[in-house]
This record gives C-alpha cells, structure tokens and sequence, in this order.
C-alpha cells in the first residue's frame, strides 16, 4: 500500500515556533494544531487521485524535541515518521518509509530543538476518507546493537493527534 514516498525536511530553530504558531492561527479551521504536541499537522493535509487505484497524500507536520535530548530513528536520506488509520479495534501501519532495504536514518535532537517537514505517501484509495495519525521511532537513548534499540518516549509524545481525511474529489 505504501510503496511510493517523498520527503523533504528543514530543521528550525527554537524562536521559530513564535512565528509559526502565529501564521498557522490564521488557518486553524484547516488544520489540527496543538502547540502542546510533540509530533503534528503543521499546515493543510492535501489528498489528490493518481490513477491506478492509488491516492497521494501529503503530510506537513513538525516535531518538537519536549525532552532533555532524543534521538529520532528514520529510514534513508531523512527520518519520517509513519502512518497509521484508525480500524475498528485500534491502529492500523497503512505506510511506513522505506521497506525491505531500508538504510537506518539517526538525527539527534537537542531540547526545544524543531524539526519540520512534509512527508508524501501513495496509498490505495478504498482507505479513503478515513481517520489517520502519525507515529514516530523516538528515543531517550540508542543504541543500535541492542533489541530494541533505545529506551522509546512515551507514545502521546511521539504520536500525532488523529485528524480526518475525506476522499479527493
């Protein structure tokens, strides 16, 4: 379902939160923004047809580090975070980067320390509309010969609040 993504990210400074928190109160209608969130939306989710039974669906969030120091686990050129939508009974991964040939990705994380990006995932449109969250690999420690490899931080401080996605069209 997730076999196609891109990625691109910028890592902000901790007085960039002041203007980007004012500039998103103008759009608060459009997006899910809560300040308090570790990892969240961080402007419009945009969904579009592809063909082939396949939707595009890309993803700005931001991540900020609430801790005395974290270390993010990705894959390939930049850590990303997944996908996950809501079942009957839970959570389900619906696309995570990378896959079997996945190269380890670390970005250590100073306190207050932003990270910003826009993740891009092709998905198979019977999963639309639905209800979705992001869901990241983040440590208080690493260590990458150990099972698993770190201490993860609490799940509320690595996951996205839920936001709703309808169908394109």
């Amino acid at each position: 379902m997730g076999a196609w993504m891109g990625f691109r990210g910028v890592r902000r400074s901790p007085r960039f939160i002041v203007v980007l928190a004012y500039g998103l109160s103008a759009c608060a209608d459009q997006v899910t923004f809560d300040p308090m969130a570790s990892l969240a939306l961080d402007g419009e989710v945009v969904v579009r047809e592809v063909g082939g039974g396949l939707v595009e669906m890309s993803i700005p969030f931001r991540y900020t580090n609430g801790m005395t120091g974290v270390v993010v686990e990705g894959c390939s050129d930049e850590p990303r975070p997944s996908l996950l939508r809501e079942v009957d009974d839970g959570w389900l991964s619906v696309w995570s980067p990378g896959g079997v040939l996945c190269t380890p990705t670390l970005l250590p994380m100073d306190p207050a320390e932003i990270y910003r990006a826009t993740a891009t995932a092709r998905l198979d449109a019977s999963l639309f509309p639905g209800r979705f969250r992001l869901i990241w690999n983040v440590f208080e420690s690493y260590d990458p010969t150990a099972t698993p490899p770190g201490t993860p931080i609490e799940e509320s401080q690595r996951s996205s609040v839920p936001f709703d996605v309808d169908a394109p069209g």
